[in-house]
């Protein structure tokens, strides 16, 4: 059996007691303990360290899932919502990119043939003849 002094006891006891201050926008990543002395590792949270669902005043979406071939749209303090990515124009509440418009237009277009005609007043003088075989003037270069 060892013995020891009042000094001894009261010297390993102090040995024992660490200080440990909280971080700021820190946690706790581990606890040890090593001859009876407690020891505790923080660091910076990650997004690796995020389970479940960010709301959006952390810098998260606020959804846990988010559809596919879709955008986020949101104002910056709500959940954000999202829109699916059309494939044509007839798709409503739907975001419709320029290449779907363009290929719409363009098809729209296409079988189009014959004279342009304008409705309204003209701010220049129209010359030219009336063309019988369009219903319209055929304009002569200026």
């Amino acid at each position: 059996m060892i013995y020891r002094t009042a000094e001894q006891i009261q010297y390993f006891l102090e040995q024992l007691n660490k200080s440990d201050n909280e971080v700021e926008n820190q946690f706790i990543t581990s606890v040890s303990e090593n001859a009876g002395i407690i020891t505790v590792s923080r660091a910076q949270p990650t997004f690796n360290n995020i389970k479940g669902t960010a709301s959006v005043e952390k810098g998260g979406t606020g959804l846990s899932f988010v559809e596919p071939n879709s955008v986020l749209v949101g104002n910056g303090t709500n959940n954000l919502t999202t829109i699916p990515i059309a494939d044509t124009v007839d798709n409503n509440n739907y975001l419709v990119p320029n290449r779907v418009i363009k290929n719409y237009v363009d098809n729209a277009v296409s079988g189009l043939s014959g004279a342009m005609h304008f409705i309204g007043e003209a701010t220049v003088a129209i010359t030219g003849a009336v063309d019988p075989q369009i219903g319209g003037y055929v304009f002569a270069n200026a």
